[in-house]
C-alpha cells in the first residue's frame, strides 16, 4: 500500500553537498544584489529541484526574514 507522506516546509531536506551550485550561488548573488528585481522566479520542469533550492535558501535567511514558495 502506498504511504501518503506529509509535505510541509518544515520537514523538506535542504540540497545535498556539491548540488545545484551554480543556481545556489545564482539565487544568493540575486539577494545580496540591492539593485535587484525584489522577484526571483526558479522555474523547470517537475523534479529538477526548484523546491529544494528554495529550502536551501529559505533555511539561510534570518527568522525574522520573510521567503514565499508558490506553486
Amino acid at each position: 500500500m502506498l504511504k501518503i507522506e506529509k509535505l510541509d516546509g518544515f520537514s523538506r531536506s535542504p540540497c545535498l553537498e556539491k548540488t545545484r551550485e551554480d543556481t545556489l550561488r545564482r539565487v544568493r548573488d540575486w539577494r545580496a544584489d540591492k539593485n535587484a528585481e525584489p522577484v526571483l522566479l526558479l522555474s523547470g520542469p517537475a523534479g529538477v529541484g526548484k523546491s529544494t533550492v528554495a529550502t536551501t535558501i529559505s533555511s539561510e535567511l534570518p527568522q525574522k526574514s520573510v521567503a514565499y514558495q508558490f506553486f
